[in-house]
């Protein structure tokens, strides 16, 4: 099946071309994407495509974007939390905070 992706966003054109060349792969990926609340974009730059097409959908289907990445990237831009650091580091201090919290 051809898709006229030319009026789609970039990132839907190689979310397409993926997913003629591996329909499985993508499918099960919209499908985990759709049901997210939290989507984690963690030490990437955020350009190679198509998984950089990903945080963007998530977006756009209301899940709550967080970004950790050693440089700002355009993504950091849209996402509700962007973090600069390693992610080795900045991960586990959030999850101590957070199980403080719940305690």
């Amino acid at each position: 099946m051809q898709f006229d992706t030319t009026e789609w966003p970039e990132y839907y054109r190689h979310l397409i071309q993926l997913a003629q060349s591996e329909p499985r792969l993508v499918a099960q990926a919209a499908e985990w994407i759709a049901l997210a609340h939290v989507f984690l974009v963690l030490g990437t730059s955020s350009v190679v495509y198509p998984a950089a097409g990903l945080p963007r959908i998530a977006l756009e289907r209301g899940a709550r974007v967080l970004k950790i990445n050693l440089d700002p990237t355009e993504l950091s831009l849209v996402t509700h939390i962007s973090l600069r650091g390693r992610c080795g580091k900045l991960l586990p201090q959030m999850i101590a905070q957070a199980n403080e919290h719940e305690n």
